[in-house]
């Protein structure tokens, strides 16, 4: 009974308000990765380095998952039955969105059957992004990356109930886990530095900053329990997210040495927004709109190419088979279909980014979060709480 109770807190735990600001900042870095996977619409984007480098904001999850899941998850994960829990918890938050963006794709995309069937089977049981697979970039491509999360979380608590098991003094349980965490992403970020990849990027890239927010989240533990009123000053964590952007700024695209550094400037500020004390950057992040966007960011990244597919089609359809909308054009001098102007393309964006705030929250509303809220209480059922 004492180990659902556990699991169930962990999956259910109050968020502390740093926590928030996590969630808000993974908003913002899902904003990023659909920029930067968003055609260009003639306005330059191509020229903005911070968007061109956009995808590490993926690697930036990677850390906060790891983080947050340890903390909440790596005191709990003692048997195999709360192993499975956790296994079965992570599918139900994370798969019902993916199957069906990729059922959406499946229909969309006019590649005859026999072409893409692999693809998607790999997809279906989440493996594409697992290896040299050849299909981590097929059909709803942002999934490859819950493909690689999704057996990262089953390495994690496999480790972590091993650690239980390996050790019998209480008082060290634990250890072995981190020790494991850090050999494995040691190794994992050391082969992404030195660019040693063997068709393994997606999860090495994984593995180094979920482990890596994992060893955070556990040096946050050891600080709170031996430096208990121990600060960082306030302008730390502000200066980091500013250090962030500079760094997305300047950093050489494709240079697998500087970008390998994400998850070090994710780490350190995660830890400074914990230890920090309230201060005007917190209260940013925690205003009602960025708290909103982080709660539905996981939709969002799924939703993102839908959108645009779904933003190019209705339009040019419109352009193609509608008088008045020509007539629109012609007297507005905008032209949405086929933007020729800086003007054009953000009117674009505009018309884009309606469109995937509406489909993200229906996507959120209607399937993650009814779907998320339907496991737990299936897991609380009184068979599976038997000791």
């Amino acid at each position: 009974m004492t180990q659902i109770t556990d699991i169930h807190r962990a999956e259910t735990f109050e968020p502390r308000p740093f926590i928030g600001e996590l969630e808000s900042i993974r908003g913002l870095a899902a904003l990023l990765v659909v920029l930067f996977h968003a055609p260009g619409w003639n306005t330059g984007k191509e020229y903005i380095g911070i968007i061109q480098k956009g995808y590490l904001m993926v690697d930036l999850f990677f850390v906060i998952s790891g983080f947050l899941i340890y903390k909440a998850y790596g005191l709990h994960l003692k048997t195999g039955a709360s192993v499975w829990r956790f296994q079965f918890l992570r599918w139900a938050r994370l798969y019902p969105v993916h199957l069906i963006f990729l059922l959406f794709f499946l229909g969309a995309v006019a590649t005859p059957w026999q072409e893409m069937k692999t693809a998607f089977f790999e997809h279906l049981f989440l493996v594409q992004a697992i290896g040299p697979t050849g299909n981590a970039i097929t059909l709803n491509y942002p999934a490859w990356s819950i493909s690689v999360e999704f057996y990262t979380y089953l390495l994690f608590a496999l480790i972590i109930y091993w650690g239980e098991r390996a050790c019998s003094d209480q008082s060290r349980r634990g250890r072995h886990s981190l020790v494991m965490f850090g050999l494995i992403a040691l190794i994992s970020w050391g082969l992404l530095f030195f660019n040693e990849l063997h068709g393994f990027r997606d999860l090495l890239r994984c593995l180094a900053g979920f482990l890596i927010g994992c060893l955070a989240s556990a040096l946050s533990n050891t600080i709170r329990v031996h430096y208990k009123k121990w600060q960082c000053p306030r302008a730390l964590a502000p200066l980091l997210f500013i250090a962030i952007g500079i760094y997305l700024e300047w950093c050489p695209s494709g240079d697998h040495v500087y970008e390998s550094f994400i998850y070090l400037l994710t780490a350190g500020l995660i830890l400074a927004i914990e230890f920090s004390s309230a201060s005007w950057f917190q209260k940013i992040l925690l205003s009602r709109p960025l708290l909103w966007l982080g709660e539905i960011s996981y939709s969002l990244y799924m939703a993102q190419l839908a959108c645009i597919f779904l933003c190019e089609e209705f339009l040019r359809r419109l352009h193609g088979y509608s008088s008045l909308y020509r007539i629109l054009e012609k007297t507005s001098g905008i032209n949405l279909a086929f933007p020729s102007s800086f003007v054009d393309g953000l009117i674009k964006y505009g018309f884009f980014f309606i469109l995937l705030l509406v489909v993200s929250s229906l996507t959120y509303y209607g399937i993650e979060k009814p779907c998320r809220e339907l496991s737990r209480r299936w897991i609380r059922r009184p068979k599976l709480i038997t000791p």
